[in-house]
């Protein structure tokens, strides 16, 4: 996503408003101005000597400092307004992710600038194939709740490397059986992303959100692993069936042909 710098110091006399995040509605006034101090520190510093290599490292939250540093990037990167309760629980009940700048080199602090959190859930046959083995059987998912990175630092590969973090953390547990998400429909870059990160679209979410006293609409997407599969839908249902069908006939002419030959052979 291209993005408008913004001045800081002066965003209180800005006429055209532009979001910097997708996850906002294309008309919001409410997402036009940078919160987290580290645009700010960025600023300063000349961008392409970060080496994101050696400067940039993963771990996981740990304090009452990290929290508050995620709850402001949330309010830049997410419409939704989350109780204080979800926060507290990223210390305890949810998992997470997050990606960390080192600028003490250049006489500044640690700032996180990326971070996904997750949890795991219970699977439903609305999100997978169903099957008998996975009723009898304890199975899960890994539901990302947000993903995000701070715009200066999009196209560097960080999403990608949370999202990879997420589908190795999966396919370590043989019961969990696919990651799946849900994403405001207007989000076109977003889309893209999960769909060439071979996420599959599942389900459209009527009124799946409301956003500024608007309803939007919302899509599921899933990642499957472990030998998880798709639901089956009534016309791929349909497609697998004529596909064996066809492929049994074909099978049963090529052994009719076979047998018609040695026949020939023997006379």
């Amino acid at each position: 996503m291209k993005y408008q710098e913004i001045d800081l110091e002066d965003q209180t006399n800005q006429i055209q408003y532009e979001r910097i995040s997708e996850s906002y509605p294309p008309n919001t006034k409410n997402n036009y101005r940078y919160l987290a101090e580290v645009h700010t520190i960025l600023q300063k510093i000349d961008i392409s000597q970060i080496d994101t290599s050696q400067d940039i490292i993963s771990r996981t939250m740990t304090n009452s400092n990290d929290i508050r540093q995620i709850q402001v990037l949330h309010s830049e990167w997410f419409p939704i307004q989350y109780e204080q309760s979800y926060y507290d629980n990223m210390l305890t009940h949810n998992k997470n992710l997050v990606l960390e700048l080192d600028l003490s080199r250049f006489g500044f602090s640690k700032y996180i600038i990326a971070a996904v959190i997750y949890n795991k859930k219970s699977t439903t046959f609305k999100e997978m194939k169903f099957s008998f083995k996975d009723l009898c059987t304890d199975s899960y998912c890994l539901y990302i709740q947000t993903i995000g990175v701070i715009n200066e630092f999009r196209q560097h590969g960080l999403a990608s490397y949370l999202l990879n973090y997420i589908k190795v953390e999966a396919s370590k547990n043989q019961k969990v059986k696919y990651i799946n998400l849900h994403m405001v429909t207007y989000n076109k870059s977003g889309e893209r992303f999960y769909l060439k990160n071979g996420f599959q679209q599942i389900e459209k979410c009527k009124n799946y959100y409301n956003i500024e006293n608007k309803q939007y609409d919302s899509y599921l997407f899933c990642f499957y692993v472990n030998g998880g599969e798709p639901p089956i839908t009534f016309f791929r249902y349909l497609s697998e069936k004529i596909s064996y069908s066809l492929s049994a006939i074909k099978s049963l002419v090529s052994k009719s042909n076979k047998f018609e030959e040695n026949d020939i052979k023997m006379i």
